[in-house]
């Protein structure tokens, strides 16, 4: 299992470089835990970072689960309907 943690600020001004980040962490048939428990400052730009990942990983034959997301960035999800794809 990889643990990747976000960070306390997922911005569209971060989200770029935190990408180039995590995508690298992203490899092949791996288990990976993306938490959340940190993130304070965040938008959209947060979940399509997330969605990313999810893609990322599918894509090279990995599991990605996220945890610890506040319920803010539960409630923004919702909004933008993809809640299910984050759960």
């Amino acid at each position: 299992m990889k643990a990747l943690q976000l960070p306390a600020q997922l911005t569209g001004l971060q989200a770029q470089g935190q990408w180039d980040q995590f995508k690298s962490q992203i490899t092949p048939h791996d288990a990976i835990v993306i938490n959340g428990s940190a993130l304070i400052d965040f938008d959209s730009s947060a979940l399509a970072f997330l969605l990313a990942c999810l893609r990322q990983a599918k894509q090279v034959g990995s599991t990605c689960q996220i945890t610890g997301l506040p319920p803010l960035a539960h409630s923004l999800a919702k909004v933008y309907g993809v809640d299910q794809l984050l759960a």
